[in-house]
């Protein structure tokens, strides 16, 4: 069932989606779709999606659509700063105290400490961080290009905590822009003021 496809990409699709609204109607379409009405009435095979997965689909894209707290939101920046900011710090090979402690000042200790403890566990603390700042990271994506640029502007501070960005912390930071639709060059323009 091709259409099957075509539903997976319009509920990826949405979920990249910035407005609420516009999210609503292509859901709202998609659910008024032959196609669905179809798939709702015959039984599913073995090779597609049945109605249940459909279901969880369409309910992971409502749930990406709610409205989100500010304390939400804001641990979610914060939970996002400590790993992209972990990922940028360990890049180098040199998890300083300057870089630590610049950590856990922009987020707060409880963040930190839950979040050191849970990267102190790993073997692969430079893949965890790069994980888990991915997965952060895909919420605030949504956020206004302002906030997404104050997030990256606090990860360059985290960057300079030790006098000096290295050629592994700026791919890291560039890969973290990609992520987060900044332009890169956003990097240079930031420390061009800071200098």
């Amino acid at each position: 069932m091709n259409w099957l496809l075509t539903l997976k990409t319009h509920l990826i699709v949405t979920q990249a989606i910035h407005s609420t609204q516009l999210g609503y109607w292509l859901l709202s379409c998609i659910l008024q779709s032959k196609e669905y009405a179809l798939l709702t009435e015959q039984q599913a095979h073995s090779d597609s999606l049945n109605i249940e997965d459909v279901d969880i689909e369409i309910n992971k894209v409502l749930d990406f659509m709610e409205p989100v707290s500010s304390d939400q939101q804001k641990e979610t920046i914060d939970q996002c700063t400590f790993w992209a900011g972990t990922w940028i710090a360990l890049a180098d090979g040199n998890f300083i105290e300057a870089e630590h402690e610049n950590l856990k000042k922009q987020i707060g200790e409880a963040i930190y400490n839950n979040s050191l403890a849970e990267l102190e566990s790993s073997d692969d603390k430079i893949k965890l961080a790069e994980e888990k700042f991915y997965k952060t990271a895909t919420p605030l994506k949504t956020l206004s290009a302002p906030d997404r640029c104050a997030l990256i502007q606090r990860l360059i501070v985290i960057a300079r905590a030790d006098q000096h960005i290295d050629e592994t912390e700026y791919a890291v930071l560039y890969k973290i822009c990609d992520e987060l639709n900044v332009e890169q060059s956003f990097v240079q323009q930031i420390l061009v003021f800071l200098n």
